[in-house]
């Protein structure tokens, strides 16, 4: 995607409830639920 550290933290903070799983002071994209949210906005725009 290109997307550089902090547009991928800002993106992560935003959507934290629907795709970012939090172990401690990390986060992780879970990959399957990020694909989702992706092709969803794909389609709204």
């Amino acid at each position: 995607m290109n997307l550089g550290l902090t547009k991928t933290r800002e993106l992560m903070k935003a959507n934290e409830a629907i795709f970012v799983i939090r172990f401690g002071n990390r986060r992780y994209a879970h990959k399957l639920l990020l694909d989702k949210w992706l092709l969803a906005q794909i389609k709204q725009h």
